[in-house]
C-alpha cells in the first residue's frame, strides 16, 4: 500500500508548520533566502531531515519584530 502526500491539507487535519517555500512566498523573500535566514538562526525554524518546517505563529512574531523587506 502506498502513502499519498497532499500538498494541500486535509480539511479535518490543519497544517500545523509551514515548509521553507510557503514561508517565502508569505513574506516575499526567495526560498534560498528563508534557508539561509533559518540556518544562521535568524528566522525560527528547525530541520526534519534535509526539510526545513516553520510554525507559523513564531513567523508572524519574527516578522513583527523584524519586518520581512529588511532581511530581503
Amino acid at each position: 500500500m502506498s502513502v499519498r502526500q497532499s500538498s494541500t491539507p486535509s480539511p479535518e487535519i490543519p497544517c500545523l508548520l509551514w515548509n521553507d517555500k510557503q514561508v517565502a512566498t508569505a513574506i516575499g523573500i526567495t526560498v534560498k533566502k528563508v534557508q539561509a535566514l533559518a540556518r544562521g538562526g535568524l528566522l525560527p525554524g528547525f530541520k526534519v531531515g534535509r526539510n526545513w518546517q516553520f510554525d507559523p505563529d513564531a513567523l508572524r512574531s519574527w516578522v513583527k519584530r523584524n519586518g520581512a523587506s529588511k532581511e530581503a
